[in-house]
């Protein structure tokens, strides 16, 4: 062992080329003497974790296979009852999803006055890891096309709001109520895009607010208008609200082959709904594929827009869904009326 000098504290310690020697050894024979109880150490910890593991992966599986579906499903099913008053429910199946999510099969929900029923083939809930739940994520199957929204509850749960509602490619002929109300038949792609605030204590004082897209609409005249005997339209569009039984229809807008134009108006819901009160007008532009095919068209059509001085044909539907009453010209304008059912 060779010393020289003496250490930077300048106390006269002799610096040795060997003291990293002296200070490795006792800690090499400690760690020498404890190896096998590290050893033993980190072989707990990891048994400890794999059991851990294990017993996820154990509650996981017992909570998908063992999960109380018949059960939860009349207690779901009774629950949307007590919470949605005058409203009838039943579902056939619940199963969970993970993480955190419930699929309901074949639901439907009924309206006890009217009868009628709404059939969901599958509605998906998503939940939030947070107490009190006050937003659930809903996704579903309905009418032929799906439905997303967030259904946030208040503090008494007498409000659902369900905000960014997207309703998209719903069948227009699967709208049973809708069909038997104007008894004809329809067909479209129905979507929308808004907001709803579900009154749970009576849901015909909800409101609806957002722009409603229709596309490939088609359906039947039975006494033709300009000759056509079957409106077909590519697109149809509004602004729409509901709210105490009314739906407003703003700035409607349509378009198709033979035909463009525009709307506004309001829907009056009354019952049974066949009843309910129309009160539309709007304007029309007859297209070159409907002018050039009937020169009586083409004639009519010059006369009205004489008659009127507009870059568009004004029109008025009035009377009820069931027997709507169509005719060319303004609210003070009683000429060229026809029944339209």
């Amino acid at each position: 062992m060779h010393c020289f000098g003496t250490d930077e504290t300048g106390l006269g310690w002799p610096f040795c080329d060997a003291a990293p020697t002296i200070l490795l050894g006792p800690l090499r024979r400690l760690l020498t003497q404890n190896r096998h109880q590290l050893r033993n150490m980190l072989k707990r910890l990891f048994i400890f974790l794999l059991y851990c593991l294990f017993a996820l992966v154990l509650s996981g599986v017992l909570l998908v296979v063992l999960f109380p579906r018949e059960r939860l499903s009349s207690w779901a099913a009774r629950l949307v009852e007590q919470q949605l008053h005058g409203i009838t429910c039943s579902i056939e199946d619940i199963r969970y999803v993970h993480p955190l999510k419930l699929r309901l099969y074949q639901v439907r929900l009924g309206h006890v006055e009217s009868g009628y029923q709404v059939p969901v083939d599958t509605l998906l809930m998503t939940f939030d890891l947070a107490w009190p739940v006050r937003q659930v994520g809903v996704s579903a199957v309905i009418y032929g096309g799906t439905l997303e929204t967030e259904v946030g509850f208040d503090q008494s749960f007498e409000r659902f709001d369900l905000e960014n509602l997207n309703i998209s490619e719903m069948q227009l002929q699967e709208l049973d109520l809708l069909q038997q109300s104007i008894d004809r038949p329809l067909q479209g792609w129905l979507g929308f895009k808004g907001r709803a605030l579900i009154d749970r204590n009576n849901i015909e004082r909800s409101r609806l607010s957002g722009n409603l897209n229709i596309a490939d609409f088609t359906t039947e005249l039975r006494r033709p208008i300009l000759s056509i005997a079957g409106l077909e339209l590519d697109r149809v569009s509004a602004a729409i609200t509901y709210g105490d039984g009314v739906f407003d229809l703003i700035d409607g807008q349509f378009s198709g082959a033979l035909l463009t134009g525009n709307f506004s108006g309001r829907i009056l819901l009354d019952r049974p709904w066949p009843r309910s009160s129309l009160d539309l007008a709007g304007g029309l532009v007859p297209q070159a594929a409907l002018l050039d095919k009937d020169p009586q068209v083409r004639a009519a059509a010059v006369e009205l827009f004489k008659r009127y001085r507009t870059e568009t044909i004004p029109w008025l539907v009035e009377g009820t869904l069931e027997l709507p009453e169509f005719r060319f010209g303004d609210l003070v304008d009683g000429a060229g009326s026809q029944r339209i059912n």
